[in-house]
Order: C-alpha cells, then sequence, then structure tokens
C-alpha cells in the first residue's frame, strides 16, 4: 500500500499544470494567418497573435518545425497598437517594429508587457513555399506541432492563402488537419481554414492543391504522382480520420467501463485488506481456527516478518510448546529502549506429532537448542553491527522466507490461496490497459501513432517477463507511468481525460491485487471473521472464559493486532490466570519483535525468492532540444 501511494503521489505531482506553480500566466486568444503566394513559390505571411497576460512578460516565442526553418526568412515582429488588427487590413503606422533574435530554433521577441492583452504580427517569407508540377501546384505547410514549443492551446486559429491570380472555386482543393478542423471555406483565388483550438501539442499542417498555370515564374518538373491521385490520397486520409471521429464515443464508453471494472476490484481489494469488512464473519469462528491460519490468510499470503511467530503460537495453541515472558537478554541491559520482558517458547517434551512445515519450524528455531528445547526471542536479536551479525541476520531470513513459503504452498494446494487467479489478474490489467491504449494512439495519436506505441511497447515486454520471473517492481510502475504520459498527448482531450483516469485507476488496481488472492469461501469468511475480531478488541477479553480459552484470546489479539509496532489495550486480560504470561504481554511498552527488528543491520533489503521475496545484505563498518514548431511567451 505504501508503494501504491507514493508513486500515485509522485503521478499526481508530475501531473499538475505547470501554471499551478506560476505567479503569472497568458493564454493566446486569437490566431490569424494569412499568405500570399507568389508565382515563383514564394510566399509572404503576416501572422497575428492576440495575447493575454497575466502577470509580467519580457518575451514571445515563435518556433518553425524543422523541414521549414531553412525555408524562413526576413523574420519581422510588430505590435499592433490599438489591438484590434485584422490581418491584411492594417496601416503601417498602426505597428511598432520590436527586437527579435533567433535563440537556436526559437524566434525570440522582446516585449514589456505587464497584464492585459497585445497583439503581435510576424511577418516573414517562405521560400519554395508551393512546388509547382506540369500538371499541378502544391503547398504543403505546418504551423504547429507536438513538442515543447506548442504547449499552449491556441485558440480561433484561421489560416487563409491568397493565390497569384484565380483559378476557380473547383480547382482549388484544401486539406486542413487540425484538432476540431472545419471544412475549408474555397474562393476563386484562394482559401480559407478555420478550427476553434490549436490544442497544445498537436498538429496544424494543411495541403492546398491548385493549377500550376499561375506559377510563371517557378521552375516546374514531372508531377510524383497526378492530381488525381494526389486529390484521392488526401481524400482516403480525411476519410480515415473522419472514421477514427467517429469511434471517439464509443472508445469513451468502452474504457469507462472498464475504468469502472478495474476500479471495482481495486475497492473491493481494498474492502479486503481494511477493518471495514469486519461487519460479517464470527469471532468464534476465529478462537476456533489455528492462529498460522488466520495469520496467513490476514496477510493474504505475502510475507511478514511475525510469521515464524505465528508458527510459534500454533504449537502453543497445540499444546506442542508453551509461552512465557522470559527476562531481556543481558547485552541489552544498558539499552534504555530494552524492554524488560520478552517472549520465550519451551518445546513440550513427550509431543512430537508434528507436520512437516511444523517440523522444519521446530528444527529451524530450536536447533542448537534442542538439549533446553527452548526458543528465546532475543536469541535472533544482534547487539552490536558486524559481518559476522549481518550474515547470521540474513541466514535467519534465508531460512524465515523457506519456511514461509513452504506454509504458503500448502494453503495454495488446498485451495486456501491462489498464486494463478493472482497473476492472471494482473496480466488482464496490464494487457487490457496496453491494448485499449494503443487502440487510443491509433485513434487520436495522428500519423505518429506508431511511434506513441514503441516505448510502451517495450515497458509492456519488460512487464509480462517480470511478472513472469515474479519481480514485479520498477518495470510495472515505468510502464504505468509512461502510458499515463503518452496519453496525455492525445490529438482529443476527451479521449486524454478518460485514459488518463483508466490509466490510473489499472495502476490502482495493479499494485493492490497481492500476489497471492484468496481463492475460497471459507477464507473470504474467515478474512471477514478476523476483520470483527479486530474491531472487537477495543471492547476488551469476553468476560466468563474459561483459563486456556484466554490464552486462546490473548494469542489472537497479539497476531492480529491493528498495529505493527504496537500492542493493543486489551482491557480485562489481568483477570487471566493460565495465561498469566500472555496478560503480561499487553503491559510492555512496545512490541517484542519490533525492538528484535531495531537491532538488526540497516543494510537488510528485501531482493527476490520463489515469490518475489528474500533478503541480501552488506554492512559498512565505521562512521534544449528540438520543442517543434509553436508559439509562447515568459
Amino acid at each position: 500500500m505504501k508503494r501504491f501511494l507514493t508513486v500515485f503521489l509522485f503521478m499526481l505531482i508530475i501531473g499538475l499544470p505547470a501554471g499551478t506553480a506560476s505567479a503569472k500566466s497568458y493564454s493566446i486568444d486569437e490566431v490569424q494567418i494569412r499568405g500570399w503566394i507568389n508565382p515563383d513559390g514564394t510566399m509572404l505571411v503576416n501572422e497575428l497573435f492576440t495575447y493575454s497576460f497575466d502577470g509580467e512578460f519580457s518575451r514571445l516565442k515563435r518556433a518553425f518545425p524543422a523541414e521549414h526553418r531553412p525555408q524562413i526568412e526576413g523574420f519581422k515582429a510588430f505590435q499592433v497598437m490599438d489591438g484590434n488588427g485584422r490581418v491584411g487590413f492594417i496601416d503601417d503606422n498602426q505597428m511598432k517594429k520590436l527586437p527579435v533574435s533567433l535563440d537556436k530554433e526559437n524566434w525570440v521577441t522582446k516585449i514589456a508587457q505587464k497584464d492585459g492583452t497585445i497583439q503581435v504580427m510576424y511577418i516573414y517569407y517562405v521560400q519554395n513555399a508551393a512546388v509547382s508540377y506540369d500538371t499541378y501546384s502544391d503547398l504543403q505547410l505546418t504551423f504547429f506541432e507536438k513538442g515543447s514549443n506548442h504547449d499552449m492551446d491556441m485558440n480561433d486559429v484561421q489560416i487563409s492563402f491568397i493565390l497569384p491570380e484565380e483559378a476557380g472555386e473547383k480547382n482549388i482543393h484544401g486539406y486542413f488537419y487540425a484538432s476540431g478542423g472545419k471544412e475549408p471555406v474555397v474562393h476563386s483565388n484562394g482559401i480559407q481554414f478555420n478550427t476553434p483550438v490549436s490544442k497544445a501539442n498537436t498538429y496544424t499542417a494543411v495541403r492546398v492543391l491548385f493549377p500550376s498555370g499561375m506559377m510563371t515564374a517557378s521552375n516546374k518538373g514531372k508531377a510524383p504522382v497526378s492530381l488525381e491521385e494526389a486529390i484521392a490520397g488526401e481524400q482516403q486520409k480525411m476519410d480515415e480520420q473522419a472514421w477514427k471521429v467517429a469511434q471517439i464515443p464509443a472508445m469513451k464508453k468502452i474504457t469507462i467501463g472498464l475504468t469502472v471494472f478495474l476500479g471495482l476490484i481495486a475497492l473491493f481489494v481494498f474492502w479486503m485488506k481494511s477493518r471495514l469488512s469486519g461487519f460479517f464473519g464470527s469471532t468464534d469462528y476465529v478462537m476456533k481456527t489455528d492462529p498460522l491460519y488466520l495469520s496467513f490468510v490476514d496477510h493474504s499470503g505475502e510475507w511478514f516478518k511475525g510469521s515464524f511467530l505465528a508458527g510459534l503460537f500454533s504449537l502453543v495453541d497445540k499444546g506442542e510448546a508453551s509461552v512465557e515472558l522470559a527476562d531481556s537478554a543481558e547485552r541489552f541491559a544498558d539499552r534504555p529502549d530494552s524492554p524488560d520482558k520478552t517472549l520465550a517458547f519451551q518445546l513440550v517434551k513427550g509431543k512430537g506429532d508434528l507436520q512437516p512445515f511444523e517440523r522444519t519450524l521446530a528444527v529451524w528455531l530450536f536447533k542448537g537448542r534442542l538439549m533446553k528445547e527452548r526458543f528465546h526471542l532475543h536469541d535472533i536479536a544482534e547487539g552490536k553491527e558486524s559481518k559476522a551479525a549481518l550474515r547470521k541476520q540474513h541466514k535467519f531470513e534465508v531460512e524465515h522466507t523457506e519456511w514461509h513459503d513452504e506454509v504458503k504452498d500448502l494453503l495454495v494446494e488446498s485451495g486456501t490461496l491462489s498464486t494463478r487467479y493472482s497473476y492472471v489478474l494482473r496480466l488482464f490489467i496490464v494487457i487490457a490497459a496496453g491494448l485499449m491504449c494503443a487502440v487510443a494512439f491509433y485513434i487520436g495519436g495522428g500519423d505518429d501513432w506508431g511511434y506513441r506505441l514503441v516505448l510502451p511497447a517495450i515497458f509492456f515486454a519488460v512487464t509480462l517477463f517480470s511478472m513472469k520471473e515474479q519481480i514485479q517492481k520498477w518495470p510495472s510502475g515505468l510502464y504505468f507511468i509512461v502510458l499515463l504520459f503518452t496519453v496525455n498527448s492525445l490529438d482529443y482531450e476527451e479521449l486524454t481525460e478518460v485514459f488518463s483516469w483508466f490509466v490510473i485507476i489499472a495502476l490502482i488496481a495493479f499494485y493492490l491485487v497481492p500476489k497471492t488472492v484468496l481463492s475460497s469461501k471459507t477464507a473470504f469468511y474467515t478474512k471477514m471473521s478476523i476483520n470483527k475480531f479486530r474491531r472487537e478488541l477495543k471492547y476488551g477479553m469476553p468476560e466468563g472464559l474459561p483459563d486456556d480459552e484466554q490464552q486462546q484470546y490473548l494469542i489472537r489479539a497479539y497476531l492480529l493486532k491493528p498495529s505493527k509496532k504496537k500492542l493493543p489495550q486489551v482491557r480485562r486480560a489481568e483477570t487471566a490466570t493460565a495465561a498469566v504470561a500472555m496478560a503480561s504481554l499487553f503491559t510492555l511498552r512496545e512490541d517484542p519483535l519490533q525492538f528484535v527488528h531495531s537491532t538488526w543491520g540497516p543494510k537488510l533489503v528485501k531482493a527476490g525468492s520463489s515469490d518475489g521475496t528474500s533478503f541480501d545484505g552488506g554492512y559498512s563498518g565505521g562512521g534544449g532540444g528540438d520543442g517543434g514548431g509553436g508559439a509562447g511567451a515568459d
């Protein structure tokens, strides 16, 4: 849970709009672009940008796509003084020239503006803007594209071109590639394109096919394809784009449905892990059930540092061992945080009817102590950091993990737990997220949707491999983060929002699903009963319990306590007679196991084992790129 919260908070922070961290902001309210095509293919362009500022700004930037930068000449900038200009109808005396410089791919215009709205005119020439062939002329230009230079929505974008002479409306063919682009308006001597908004990180590009006879100063070669083929190719692109747009409503419904489904999975898993599921079940059932089984069901089979204690208390519960509160080891007498008492277990002589996994536990914890058949909890505590102590600590954790896996495998075989269901569910989440986002890239990713799939596809493959090998750490986290960043660059905002939530909920569901899940009705009932027992701890030990049941109650109160570090305040525990040791346990300042772990070396790190958990230890003794075409301000 902590791992997921860290990832989610990180994603939430990096997903905040940049404006939230800045004291100033701006918007581009209108963009008017007009180009006059000359007979030699050169085009004079006027761009009129309307900016609204909140704060103090000193620079404007205008960048062009890399393919067009060598064509741009004579770039100039002017402020339109009355602020109500229309491109093509502005007198020279209305314009104030502004200083301009080229900074890498950005044309930078100096201004001195605090708050308010201004209009800035950019004037430049595009060499070889229109290419003429023997049968037709071809104008292809990209004004804005994906990248850091187009990180702001540009509202009310109008792009128009004036031909050298009239050609007739039927002889001019225009194609507009922009988010929300409208049908072009064709005139006898030109064409106009409009879109309500050129969304950040999207393409705004045009293509115009017109007669070549008017291009009298151009060198004409043979056309690569006929005019009919060029028109058919563009029409096919437009039809394909229209088909993609038509799929958006269905995609939204499917994605919302999957998001709700994954959200329900996440809520169910969270409900089972939380104490909210404690309104059902039976505390009597908890009292009659083996404490080892209860502990493993409570943790869904996942490794936990007190699982060996659950095994020992299981032996106590069966009469195979006894427990008492013994004095702490003398080597901790000078430590102010050392508890006065700790747990000690004694094997009962004459017993020996142990299950194989119980025998493994007894041999492991009592080996070297078989003469006394006694295990003191401080036997595994370390007084000083040293390589020998760390090796001993490492050896204990390896044996602990092996024993834990042995018990878990038995529960998997019995049907209480399932690793298969967990794997299938996680696999479904990963594949569903990958496939849905791949479709989203195809529909809303523009012409480069295939390139957007490359990085997610790499992490998709790495995640599938890591799940198979049961590593399941950073690859899956990066996979969902990459998906989140990628879907945020979709051309359609309605898809971006839906898929962003889909990826976030998929990530939550993926990380909430444990590596082993409860897979039987009995296990689910047990889990609910545990939560009910845990909720009723605050009321104290039930009155009238026989002596042996008092000890059973206190053992379960210790193993199923709500806090990993603190012991619960079990009232009326002092009334126990046969359970004096366990009753005294709840009077200690902290959990004895917590103190033991506080003595261990700082370099203990979980690595990977048969279920993704093992331990490794070490001891140290002693003390600007290409931002694409766009416009902006700062």
